[in-house]
């Protein structure tokens, strides 16, 4: 049997919205914090992209003529490492940055070609070779980003709380 005390308190909504709140709140900062997350790695994979175009930019009229290869690291490390003057800030940290360079030769016009999917590189990695004038090179930039969101890590992540970003750039070389 019900007496009455019980049933106020049953019937009593003080304090509801005080438990809604700590249920739900927790919930959707963790939804809030994980779209930002995501949002902040799109963008650095969007300046990874802009950066290894600008190496492969550098690298393909011959790093100014000179044919050295460090400079298409140096031009990735410069635009993505993180400056005021790009914008990015300390987005990334340049020592983890690695750009491989493959060359395809020179290929014709007429043949029917794809070229297979670039191998992922090593953080610092600086190309051997950049080709000669008319080859054609496909510019690989890597970086591990750190997840922190946990969720994230789960869906984005390789496995161990990072997430690979890869920008790409295919072009044909400049006679230098």
């Amino acid at each position: 049997m019900i007496t009455s005390k019980t049933k106020n308190v049953l019937q009593d909504a003080e304090g509801s919205f005080i438990v809604e709140y700590a249920l739900v709140v927790p919930l959707l900062l963790y939804l809030v914090l994980g779209i930002v997350e995501f949002s902040v790695v799109m963008f650095g994979q969007v300046v990874l992209q802009s950066a290894t175009l600008a190496a492969a930019r550098e690298g393909s009229t011959g790093c100014g003529g000179t044919g050295n290869p460090s400079c298409v690291l140096a031009t990735l490390q410069a635009r993505a490492g993180g400056s005021a003057a790009n914008g990015t800030g300390s987005l990334f940290n340049a020592a983890n940055l690695g750009i491989c360079v493959q060359d395809y030769g020179n290929v014709p016009s007429t043949t029917a070609w794809a070229p297979p999917t670039p191998p992922a590189c090593a953080a610092g990695a600086t190309p051997a070779t950049l080709g000669v004038g008319g080859d054609v090179v496909i510019y690989t930039a890597t970086y591990k980003w750190a997840v922190i969101t946990p969720f994230l890590s789960k869906i984005l992540g390789n496995g161990d709380g990072t997430f690979t970003l890869i920008g790409t750039a295919l072009v044909q070389n400049q006679p230098w």
